[in-house]
């Protein structure tokens, strides 16, 4: 007499095998969701070279936007009536020329490539309309130590500069 598989058994083993493959598909799919270039902080630096000599603002965005390999996102209205530009920089980064160009008068935020610019109300430099704001004028590296009322470290702290990711 031969033992006949039962079914259960069959049954099960395919269940497993099924069960297999879903993992192995998420695994794959995860690691490749990690593996997407997300950061906005590496957009603002990027090297770039330019010049421009008494030249629109809407002109300088469209070249910089070639270079750098980003989008700009603007009300017309906001860059109407600024003044033109004149920009000469060697290997700068994307936020020192951004600095240059708008000065105080723009403010913008990074999503992803896209760089939505921002008018900067008067007298304001925080936040409004419940969206940050950047503006850095120039990058400064802080080292310090978080420490509480007895001189002790505090594990797990982390200081965020306002209105980014840094």
């Amino acid at each position: 007499m031969k033992n006949k598989p039962k079914p259960i058994r069959n049954a099960l083993l395919f269940f497993m095998k099924i069960t297999l493959i879903h993992m192995m598909i998420t695994s794959v799919s995860i690691m490749m969701g990690y593996a997407v270039d997300s950061s906005g902080q590496e957009v603002l630096e990027r090297k770039l070279t330019m010049q421009a000599e008494n030249a629109d603002v809407k002109t300088v965005l469209a070249e910089i936007e070639k270079k750098a390999d980003v989008k700009f996102t603007y009300r017309p209205r906001i860059i109407k009536d600024m003044e033109k530009v004149n920009l000469d920089v060697k290997e700068a980064p994307l936020y020192d020329v951004l600095a240059k160009v708008f000065g105080s008068s723009l403010g913008y935020e990074v999503i992803g490539k896209q760089i939505v610019l921002k008018a900067v109300p008067a007298g304001e430099t925080e936040d409004y309309d419940d969206a940050p704001v950047v503006t850095p004028n120039f990058a400064v590296n802080i080292v310090g130590r978080i420490v509480d009322e007895a001189s002790q470290p505090i594990p797990g702290v982390n200081v965020l500069v306002k209105g980014t990711t840094n």
